[in-house]
C-alpha cells in the first residue's frame, strides 16, 4: 500500500469511528514500513488523535501507575 492510500483508509477508520482498526493501520505504518512519527511531520501524513486515545485506552498500566490501597482495618 501506498502512504496515499494508507492514509485514505486512516481517514475512513476515523469517519466511521473505528478506532481499533485505526490503530491496526497505524502499527502497519510504523512497523511494516517504518515510517516513524516524526518522519511524518515533514509530510502531508497526520497522526489522528482518535488512534492514540485508543492506545492509551488498552494499553496496561505500569506499576507506578497502579493504584495500591491499604489493606482493610483489622477488628
Amino acid at each position: 500500500l501506498l502512504p496515499d492510500n494508507l492514509s485514505y483508509i486512516e481517514h475512513i477508520f476515523e469517519i466511521s469511528r473505528r478506532p481499533d482498526l485505526l490503530t491496526r493501520v497505524i502499527e502497519y505504518r510504523t512497523t511494516v514500513l517504518k515510517i516513524s512519527e516524526d518522519d511524518e511531520i515533514d509530510t502531508k501524513l497526520t497522526r489522528i488523535p482518535s488512534a492514540k486515545k485508543y492506545k492509551d485506552i488498552i494499553r496496561q498500566p505500569s506499576e507506578e501507575e497502579i493504584i495500591k490501597l491499604a489493606p482493610p482495618p483489622k477488628k
